[in-house]
This record gives C-alpha cells, structure tokens and sequence, in this order.
C-alpha cells in the first residue's frame, strides 16, 4: 500500500513540475515576443502607429498610418521581424479602398483607377507595342499621400504666394527603386525643375516597377498636381479637381 501512495505521489508531482516547466516556457515565450505600441505624430493631420518587438526597435505586429483629418487611415498593414508581411491596405484622402497588395505574394490585389485620374505613365524604352501594354509603375502607398510627403520635401525657388500648378515625377527603374523631381513655374513664367527625396524612416516608399511581358521596365510616374506656396516654401498639397 505505501509503495502505490509512493507511486502516486511521484506521479502527482511529475504532472505538477512538467505544468510548472510548461508554464514556464509559455511565460518565456511571452515575454520573448512581447510587443510595445508606439506614436508618432507626423504633422499636423497624420499619426503612425506601430508595434514594436521587445528590443523596442524591430517593427512586429500591426502598422497603421492614420488620417487625423477625417479619421480615417492611409495605410494598414503588418511587420514581421521588420519586414511588411501579409496583405497590405491604403486609403485614399476620402478614406475609400484604393490599393491592395500581399507582400508574402508579391501580388497587386486591388487598385481603384479612379484615384490614378492625374496621373501619367510614360514607358523609357522599347517599341510601340510596349509603350501601349507595359504596365504602370505604382508606389505601395496612396496617391495622394505620395503627393503629400512629396510636397513637404520640395522647396519653393522664386514663386509667389498661392496655388502652384506642378508635375511631381518618379523615374522608377525596373528594379524598383526610384528617383524624383518636380516642375513648375516660376514668377516669371520659366518652367523649373528640381530633384529631391523623399527617404522616411518612418515610411519608406516602396515601387511596383512597370512590367512588359512578365519583365520589368524603366517608366515615369507622373503626377499633375496644384501646391501651395509662400515665400518660405512649398506648402500643403491640393488635389485639381
């Protein structure tokens, strides 16, 4: 009889160090990817926030930028040891759907056309048969939110204050990345152009390149735009209607 009470008693206490080592490890495990939500106010009408690993560096988890404006959102997604996973989502000024893109897949989901309306696509190379079909290069972000984080790197040389009528350009190679420029009129009526970028470390623009064919191509995105502009610079975006 003492040896079964034995025997149970070491059974019992098997069960409760192996739930203890259990628990443990969860806890570990836990703590291991514990995640801190952080905020950034961008301006005056736009919030980031994400979440971050526990270092408190490596993005992982949820990402949104937010519309403060009506809101809404520009851009939702998740990071996975610093790296866009999933499906990703962007919202235009209005806050309605314009793009979808997985980036496990490296798949364009969903694009509204409408909200490419001031916008151009010129093909840098090939035949007439490229130049009509080459798809169009596309930044994973929100038209008009590309606009915007344009505007506010651009400075203003010799232009009087109001509406600027301007061609912002991404010359996006077939690898993706891009380079940029503006155009516009200056006081005295002499078309200007200036290169500029816009690197952010707290959203960095990623580039579909134009593709002919299954291949990439060199393309320009342009983008017709009204800014406006005092004697201190380019100013606030504002879409033609």
């Amino acid at each position: 009889m003492l040896i079964v009470k034995a025997i149970v008693n070491f059974i019992v206490k098997s069960i409760i160090m192996k739930n203890l080592l259990t628990a443990f490890a969860l806890l570990a495990t836990l703590s291991a990817t514990a995640q801190t939500e952080k905020t950034v106010k961008l301006n005056d009408t736009t919030q980031l926030t994400y979440d971050v690993a526990s270092d408190g560096k490596t993005k992982e988890g949820t990402y949104a930028i937010k519309n403060l404006k009506n809101k809404g959102l520009w851009v939702q997604g998740h990071y996975k040891a610093d790296e866009r996973n999933g499906t990703w989502y962007f919202f235009n000024a209005q806050n309605q759907l314009t793009m979808r893109y997985n980036f496990d897949q490296k798949k364009l989901l969903y694009v509204n056309d409408a909200d490419l309306k001031d916008v151009s696509i010129n093909i840098l190379n090939g035949d007439a048969d490229m130049q009509k079909n080459a798809s169009a290069p596309l930044p994973l972000c929100p038209i008009d939110y590309f606009v915007a984080l344009a505007s506010s790197k651009i400075y203003a040389m010799n232009v009087d204050a109001g509406n600027i009528d301007a061609e912002i350009t991404a010359y996006v190679s077939a690898d993706g990345t891009a380079k940029y420029t503006v155009s516009y009129k200056t006081a005295n009526g002499k078309v200007e152009k200036q290169k500029f970028n816009i690197n952010d470390t707290k959203f960095n623009v990623q580039w579909l390149p134009s593709t002919y064919k299954d291949k990439p191509v060199d393309a320009e995105f342009v983008v017709y735009t009204s800014i406006k502009a005092n004697g201190e610079g380019w100013r606030r975006n504002k879409w033609n209607n």
